[in-house]
């Protein structure tokens, strides 16, 4: 099963890495030549974002890793004999960068609440720091997060021998694969001995609790800020400035949207799986869907703001029309220049 399931991946992961390209640099278009003026330095923002993914499309291919829950462990893990890098310390590194992705993410979504809150409370001194060389003082904020993160998924999760020992014969037996020619990174949070006594890695603890730690900072800033927002953006739609108050509500809608995302692609999958290796369940399918839903976020990623801005949707529709009338117009050519010359002759004829 877990080869045949490896083939699909490869394929899907493929295909995701194509079409992340494609609405991607699509966005990044947008961004550029059809925002509104409004939007300022959030476009610096949104670029960052939809920069973000492609690399994030290209680490899911040239890393390719799978993850893998057994009991109480979890773990990340890379075949060297399926990837065309030898060297077990650049895939280890790599392995690690991949990881870090996802605190990435979580800063950039908790960075562009932060900034949406400043626009709607119209807070200039705070906006002015956006326009400004200060701005790479809050784009380092998701740097922040990923450093962490890969700082602990390489220092707590690093690999060691009796975890090795551990994950070995499950590993042969799902997959076929010797540890050996295993590169993995991940957490065996507890563990019995011979005389029934419980063995804690408090390693793997620690690097957890920082984990999550992160997470919900993360979580609180988005929610804080977000609540704060849809208040204050209610209180001037009572007031009366009704377009300015619908263009904010878009945009916060499309925020909350493309937030939502990830928190149902890979964060609530891969939260479940940590609360099942705490729980010893066995959770093999689902971690194959967590990697299929991981490798299609980056497609998934960039859609809410492209159709939910009105700028950004009637560019594309307009874009659609046009390319729809053209092929309408290619083929009556083509149906005229390869019309049998009996038919053009008899309708001369006729006229």
């Amino acid at each position: 099963m877990a080869g045949n399931f490896d083939n699909i991946l490869k394929t899907i992961q493929k295909i995701c890495l194509a079409l992340s390209y494609i609405l991607n640099i699509q966005l990044i278009f947008l961004i550029l030549f059809k925002s509104p003026k409004s939007f300022g330095s959030y476009r610096v923002l949104m670029i960052y974002i939809s920069v973000t993914n492609v690399i994030y499309s290209n680490s899911i291919i040239f890393v390719s890793p799978t993850i893998h829950s057994f009991e109480s462990s979890y773990a990340a893990f890379i075949n060297i004999n399926n990837t065309l890098l030898k060297n077990r310390e650049v895939i280890r590194i790599l392995l690690d960068a991949w990881c870090a992705m996802f605190g990435t993410f979580m800063g950039m979504f908790a960075l562009q609440y932060i900034y949406r809150y400043f626009v709607i409370m119209n807070n200039t001194k705070m906006l002015n720091t956006f326009n400004s060389y200060k701005i790479i003082i809050w784009m380092s904020l998701p740097l922040i997060y990923m450093t962490v993160w890969g700082t602990v998924c390489y220092y707590y999760f690093a690999p060691n021998s009796e975890f090795t020992e551990y994950l070995r014969q499950n590993i042969l037996n799902v997959y076929g694969f010797q540890m050996d020619d295993v590169v993995y990174v991940g957490v065996h949070l507890y563990s019995t001995d011979k005389y029934g006594k419980t063995i804690i890695d408090w390693d793997a603890i620690i690097g957890v609790i920082i984990i999550w730690a992160f997470l919900m900072s993360s979580l609180i800033i988005i929610i804080y800020f977000g609540v704060s927002c849809h208040s204050k953006i209610k209180k001037k739609s009572n007031a009366g400035s009704r377009k300015n108050t619908n263009f904010q509500m878009r945009v916060f809608t499309s925020l909350v949207v493309q937030t939502l995302v990830p928190v149902f692609l890979m964060h609530t999958p891969v939260s479940v799986i940590f609360l099942f290796a705490f729980l010893q369940f066995d959770t093999t399918i689902l971690t194959f869907l967590v990697v299929i839903a991981v490798a299609i976020f980056p497609v998934v990623n960039p859609i809410p703001i492209m159709l939910i801005i009105p700028d950004y949707r009637f560019a594309i529709f307009k874009c659609c029309r046009r390319d729809m009338n053209q092929k309408q117009i290619n083929s009556i050519t083509v149906h005229h220049l390869t019309a049998p010359p009996s038919k053009i002759t008899a309708n001369e004829d006729n006229s």
